[in-house]
């Protein structure tokens, strides 16, 4: 029996199932639950409102089928730092069409924690919401929608102010029109903006940080300011968003498409600063933490034997044993205050940090002027979200996130594609991070591009879309 020639028999047939298994796409069924969204552009009325600032945003939703959905769940997911009351809404029963004659509706509240003890800007103002259910079948499903929280839940606008601390410019390909028309949902019928080439918009909760937009009347060029660097994200993003939204995506015929460009030098030091911030942040809580943890220790070794003396029918003196318990728990907890404290001021660095990076990939992805699926990749590589756990950290997970991009599809040679990834390891210091960062920021900015090769299951590689 020629077993090699087994073995090759046995591995066909293997591939042959997985390309079948692959190619064998199963159609998604015609009848789904559809979900539409009404978000109001002001905020909700203070009467009767426990919250200073919220907005009730209405989810409608229907089923396309002729029966109906019982137990089906939708699940929020709110950017930080806005909150809502239950993330998890169960809807016992959807009706079908036959029996429908109006869509389910669902309020959901969202709005701005008042008892925050630090600054907190808003890392985005776009929610998701999905519900997932079994349809009649027994097929699971889920269905999505996406929507952008309004810009009055975030701040409001102020009379303009000049604070170019930081700054940014944005060029683009067309006449700019007016702020208050292009911010008509903040700016109103208000005189605040003054003129129409400024608008300055102060953000809620973070002791009267603001950002500003001037605009020139020459040219479709924009500078933002602020005098924080992770302030001005959210105020650039909604900028881009409302631009392209005004001028559309789709040119009129003889007209080139409407671009955003940003040119100047990308901002790593500040960006550098951030990140520093939110390392020493997690290596002050985690010194805490040990602290405490010994402090924990002496003071349950101490307690053990005050156990044993009081157990005792002829104790020895206590040679003030009792004055160190007394001691060491006060210091104990002291200790857990430090931690509690360390813990606010991480929270706030991760909020400077997702704010930044967003920020960052944004500028990226104009500067480079990348196409969607590219700055998806980059999105997913150097990620907003910052997660932090006593054994890895964002930090960490970015670092491994640049190195495989440099081991990949932003290789020169081979030597770099071939050679081996180190494995997570809690950094001591984040020189290594920042220069792989500005290696990639490099690489792109010298033509290289984010498309990353997949493998067909006949282990032979797909060629580059």
């Amino acid at each position: 029996i020629n077993a090699e020639y087994m073995g090759d028999a046995e591995h066909r047939r293997l591939q042959a199932l997985i390309r079948q298994a692959v190619n064998a796409g199963k159609a998604e069924p015609k009848e789904q639950i559809r979900l539409k969204t009404h978000v109001p552009a002001t905020l909700d009325s203070r009467q009767d409102n426990p919250h200073e600032h919220s907005v009730t945003v209405t989810v409608q939703i229907t089923y396309s089928g002729d029966d109906d959905i019982e137990n089906a769940v939708l699940t929020v997911s709110v950017p930080s730092p806005f909150q809502i009351d239950e993330l998890t809404v169960v809807l016992p029963y959807v009706s079908g069409m036959e029996v429908q004659q109006a869509p389910l509706e669902v309020a959901l509240t969202f709005f701005l924690p008042q008892d925050s003890l630090v600054s907190m800007f808003p890392t985005s103002l776009a929610t998701t919401c999905t519900v997932a259910y079994v349809n009649p079948t027994g097929e699971p499903l889920t269905a999505t929608t996406t929507f952008y929280l309004p810009l009055a839940l975030a701040g409001n606008v102020i009379a303009p102010v000049k604070n170019p601390e930081f700054k940014l410019t944005l060029d683009t390909n067309r006449m700019p029109p007016q702020m208050q028309e292009l911010f008509a949902d903040v700016a109103g019928n208000t005189q605040l903006s003054g003129a129409g080439n400024v608008l300055s918009f102060q953000y809620y909760n973070t002791n009267g940080a603001d950002a500003t937009i001037l605009v020139s009347k020459n040219a479709g060029r924009y500078r933002i300011q602020s005098g924080y660097f992770e302030g001005l994200w959210l105020l650039t993003s909604e900028l881009v968003r409302r631009l392209y939204n005004y001028f559309g995506d789709v040119p009129m015929e003889g007209e080139e498409a409407f671009t955003v460009a940003y040119t100047e030098t990308l901002p790593f030091q500040e960006y550098f600063a951030a990140i520093d911030k939110h390392f020493k942040a997690r290596q002050a809580l985690a010194a805490a933490l040990q602290g405490l943890g010994k402090q924990a220790h002496q003071f349950r070794s101490i307690q053990k034997r005050l156990l044993v003396r009081f157990k005792d029918r002829n104790p020895s003196p206590l040679n003030n044993l009792d004055l160190l318990f007394e001691d060491t728990y006060r210091h104990m907890i002291g200790l857990a205050d430090s931690v509690e404290l360390d813990q606010h001021k991480l929270h706030a660095a991760a909020n400077v940090v997702a704010c930044a990076t967003s920020l960052m990939l944004l500028l990226m992805k104009h500067r480079f002027q990348m196409k969607d699926d590219e700055y998806k990749v980059l999105q997913h590589h150097l990620s907003p979200v910052v997660v932090d756990t006593q054994t890895q950290g964002w930090e960490e997970c970015i670092d491994a996130a640049m190195t495989h991009l440099l081991r990949t599809c932003l290789a020169r040679n081979a030597r770099e594609s071939s050679s081996l990834p180190q494995p997570l390891q809690v950094m001591e210091d984040i020189n290594k991070l920042k220069k792989h960062i500005a290696l990639v920021c490099d690489r792109l900015a010298k033509g290289g591009t984010l498309k990353v090769e997949s493998k067909k299951p006949d282990g032979k590689d797909k060629k580059k879309g």
